[in-house]
């Protein structure tokens, strides 16, 4: 196991411990660190528990620098004054070795190295007035690029807004289907409604009539049960004969007219057809109703409230 040092780390061609945006927040073992007031985070060697160290069997570091830089000193300064060679392994021979174990890495370092170095001389070698001419050239080229990028950019967004106006001006269109949709939807239903209410009113209307006249039937019946037996009474101390049935339901009948009349509903029977009459009403009940009609001036009908 080794300590690597910062410039190692960026050497190892496998991620190290400050990983995501530079900095490590830690894990189970507790903090490896201390954040920033910036919202960094800088790893504290001390801290970490234990480190990644290369397999120099099967793996070799990036160098810094190829066989083409020129070599540098390796005598070290004392504090005392005297020089001294410290006894570590010869750069060179590492280079030598690396570029042997990585010939197309190196061969592809040492080339743009080369072409870099090419290209400096080259233009050194151009006098100032032709510098100054093809600078002027790339600039304008360049100036020419931007303009070209920003038409372009310029256009993309053009095209952006019309599709976004096409797209806006389609919706709308959609929305005002939808909605001329909905409101011949809800008039359809607004009819269907009304139809239905006015399909109601009338059988309502029967419904209240037909209650109304078995409530005044009733009564009618009452009334006339102690009429006749009043009347029968009568007949027997005078001597005189009993009632026949068609006498007693021309009696009934009459009574209830009588009823009917007072209540305003003689006047809406008879304005209604013969058959519903003949429905509504038996047979002794019409004749009566269409004697006191005729014995009686003509009146409004009265219409039955729902």
């Amino acid at each position: 196991m080794v300590r690597p040092s910062p410039q190692l780390c960026a050497r190892l061609r496998f991620t190290t411990k400050d990983v995501a945006r530079g900095f490590y927040r830690g894990n189970r073992t507790g903090s490896m660190g201390s954040h920033t007031e910036f919202g960094g985070y800088v790893v504290d060697w001390r801290k970490t528990p234990y480190f990644n160290a290369p397999d120099t069997q099967g793996f070799s570091l990036t160098p810094f620098v190829t066989l083409e830089m020129e070599r540098t000193t390796r005598v070290q300064e004392r504090s005392d004054g005297t020089s001294y060679t410290p006894d570590k392994v010869d750069g060179r021979e590492f280079l030598r070795q690396w570029a042997r174990l990585n010939p197309l890495e190196y061969d592809e370092t040492v080339d743009h190295q080369r072409a870099d170095s090419e290209r400096k001389a080259e233009w050194g070698a151009i006098p100032e007035e032709q510098r100054a001419r093809l600078e002027a050239e790339r600039e304008e080229q360049r100036r020419q690029e931007i303009a070209a990028e920003e038409a372009r950019q310029l256009e993309i967004v053009m095209e952006n807004k019309e599709r976004r106006r096409a797209q806006e001006e389609e919706r709308r269109q959609l929305q005002a289907e939808s909605e001329r949709e909905r409101q011949l939807r809800a008039q359809e239903e607004q009819q269907r409604l009304q139809a239905g209410e006015e399909k109601r009113k009338p059988q309502a209307a029967d419904q209240r009539l037909r209650t109304e006249l078995q409530r005044i039937r009733e009564s009618a019946r009452q009334e006339a049960e102690q009429s006749l037996t009043e009347e029968g009474r009568r007949r027997k101390r005078e001597g005189l004969p009993p009632m026949t049935k068609a006498q007693k339901k021309m009696s009934r009948a009459q009574l209830f007219v009588t009823t009917l009349q007072q209540a305003g509903l003689d006047v809406e029977l008879r304005s209604r057809p013969a058959e519903e009459q003949h429905q509504l009403l038996s047979k002794e009940e019409v004749e009566a109703l269409d004697k006191l009609v005729e014995s009686s001036p003509r009146q409004k009908p009265q219409k039955l409230e729902l």
